[in-house]
């Protein structure tokens, strides 16, 4: 049986004495996993966890590799593209130079060619520099920058966050182009229609810990779920069905 693509295993990170992950237990395959919580549950540092940008001890493995104890551009060079909240573009770059810095030598997988014919908007500005491009802009070059390095895993945290409706919806078409490409894909989010429409599984994180794996549709139906785990509910949450 092949290996997920990524498996977490009893993680956990402390900050002094504060116990933030408590044996986090997850797995991702070849379809994408969304993570959503309350802010404060420990979402992001997983994702710090996964790139190693914090100590931790457990296990984390990709494709059966070993992450834990690496450092962050080891686990980058492995395949793990990270989509940090807040997109962190580089203001005295363009787009091109943004893409150019990261862009792997071949034709296979992701080019840059190609990334243009993914976000035709970015094509239009390469010549911008990133700051003067809209929210919506800065997170595709974020995106576009991690898929430069043509990772096995794509893990984005908070990538709707302060974007448009309208921005939103091309956000979750795109994502769902990209897990078609192979790519696995770890969505942390609290937008929960943002959640449900890339990912048909869907876990949920309170204080440090999974709490509930689910899918999309069962926790769709479950209001007393949502009002628990996120204190929301769906009758303020518009979601598109997410590809089976």
């Amino acid at each position: 049986m092949a290996e997920p693509v990524l498996a977490i295993a009893d993680l956990n990170v402390r900050y002094g004495q504060s116990h933030i992950l408590q044996g986090v237990n997850l797995e991702v395959g070849t379809e994408p996993l969304s993570l959503i919580g309350r802010n404060g549950m420990g979402k992001t540092t997983l994702c710090n966890a996964i790139t190693g940008l914090v100590a931790s001890t457990g296990s984390v493995k990709l494709a059966g590799v070993e992450l834990v104890g690496r450092k962050p551009h080891e686990i980058a060079r492995a395949g793990v593209g990270y989509v940090p909240q807040g997109r962190r573009v580089f203001a005295s770059l363009s787009v091109e130079e943004h893409l150019r810095m990261v862009a792997k030598r071949g034709s296979d997988g992701w080019t840059i060619k190609r990334i243009y014919e993914l976000f035709p908007s970015l094509a239009a500005r390469k010549k911008h520099g990133a700051t003067q491009l809209s929210g919506g802009e800065q997170q595709m070059l974020a995106i576009a920058r991690a898929l430069l390095l043509r990772p096995h895993l794509l893990v984005m945290d908070e990538p709707s966050e302060g974007l448009a409706p309208i921005v939103v919806e091309n956000l979750i078409e795109t994502l769902r182009n990209v897990a078609k490409e192979g790519v696995g894909l770890l969505l942390v989010e609290q937008n929960l229609g943002v959640a449900t429409s890339v990912s048909g599984r869907i876990a949920i994180m309170v204080t440090g810990l999974i709490a509930v794996e689910t899918t999309s549709a069962e926790l769709l139906a479950d209001e007393a779920s949502q009002r628990r785990f996120l204190g929301v509910s769906s009758a303020r949450t518009e979601a598109v069905p997410a590809s089976s």
